[in-house]
Order: structure tokens, then sequence, then C-alpha cells
């Protein structure tokens, strides 16, 4: 369940207008000037990921609270979070790699690839499950699909080794990884 509320919004405005000075316009998106639209922006990326074919708690419900909030819930998955697995078989990684692959085959990113927002499922936590895509972007550019395995390279190197993390890049994305480091 996420709840939505002006005092919530007013604080994200203040952020993103930082980002947005500190980062290029490519990389940063302008702030929903209203609730609605980011509810609205929220659901979107949860049935942009869906349609990619790509496992995200399914949405349940919207629902206006008077009109300062609003409460978006989602369905609760079980699994094993990434973050908590001891440690992870290549098998598992390869399998989050191609979750995240098949979102950018799509032009969707998540924007928010760590560990404890990756939810392994089935009977050997091989199936992946990302969770809170609402940070994302749909039509995603280039600069923030490669943004996005950038941070899911990171993520994994601080979980499993920098060499481990990196060999395993390679395998499921080849000559792309250069074009990750200048």
């Amino acid at each position: 369940v996420t709840v939505f509320d002006r005092d919530q919004q007013a604080v994200d405005v203040v952020y993103r207008i930082y980002r947005r000075v500190r980062l290029k316009a490519q990389v940063s998106r302008s702030a929903p000037l209203t609730m609605e639209r980011a509810v609205e922006r929220q659901a979107l990326l949860i049935y942009a990921v869906q349609d990619a074919g790509v496992a995200t708690p399914p949405l349940r419900a919207l629902v206006r609270v008077g009109s300062e909030a609003a409460v978006l819930s989602c369905a609760r998955l079980t699994g094993t979070a990434l973050a908590d697995l001891p440690a992870p078989s290549d098998e598992q990684l390869k399998k989050v790699w191609g979750a995240v692959l098949r979102l950018h085959e799509h032009s969707v990113t998540h924007r928010t690839l760590t560990a404890d927002r990756i939810l392994l499922t089935g009977p050997e936590c091989t199936d992946v499950i990302l969770l809170d895509p609402g940070n994302g972007d749909v039509a995603a550019s280039e600069v923030q699909r490669r943004l996005d395995l950038s941070q899911l390279l990171a993520e994994l190197a601080l979980l499993v080794g920098p060499d481990r993390a990196a060999d395993l890049a390679v395998d499921q994305i080849g000559g792309e990884l250069t074009a990750l480091v200048p």
C-alpha cells in the first residue's frame, strides 16, 4: 500500500527541482505537479512492467481519500528478497538480468534496482519479481536504460563481489557493458 498526499508532493517537487539542476534533462524528469499525476504515473509504470512480461505485484485498487490523499494498493507477494539470500546462484542472478533486459526491450526502466526490491519466488527461488517500479520511466531513453544497467551492476557487485558481478554482466549484456564504462 502506498499513500500519496499533498505534503509528500511538496517535498517531492523540491527534490526533483534539485535533481533537474544537477542532472541532464534526459536523465531527470519533471516533477508531477499534482498528486493525481503521481498516482497515475505509479499505476502506468506497474502496467508497463506487466506489459513487458516482467512480474511485479499487480495493482489491486486506487482509492481517493478525501481531497488531500490517495491510496494505491498492490497485491502482496511472498518470496525471498535478493538481499536476504545468503549466496545467490548464477542462475538466480541471470534471471534478474533477464527480467531487467526484458523491461529495457520495451523501453521501460525501473530506476530503483536494489537487492531489497528484487523478490525471488518459486521452488528454487528462480522466478523474479521486481517490486516498486514507480520510479521508472516509460519510453525510456538509451541513457536512462544504461543508468538502470549501471545501478543493477553496482548493486550486484555489492552483493556478490565485483568480479562475479562483472562476469555475469558480460555474459548477459556482452558488448553493451563497455558502453557503461568510459
